[in-house]
């Protein structure tokens, strides 16, 4: 494998490593939300989550 390529290989594999990250996180706070019966937690986490991009 060529260097160039080999750096290209390990960019995108750090990419998806950040996404796996922040899917991770959203999750967490999805089982939060399931399991909070804080209404000001509800109100906080349910904002997070709708404005959370992927």
């Amino acid at each position: 494998m060529t260097e160039h390529l080999r750096e290209r290989v390990v960019a995108y594999a750090d990419l998806l490593t950040d996404d796996i990250g922040q899917i991770q996180q959203l999750l967490a706070q999805v089982r939060e939300l399931a399991e909070s019966q804080e209404p000001a937690r509800v109100h906080m986490l349910a904002e997070r989550l709708t404005a959370a991009h992927l």
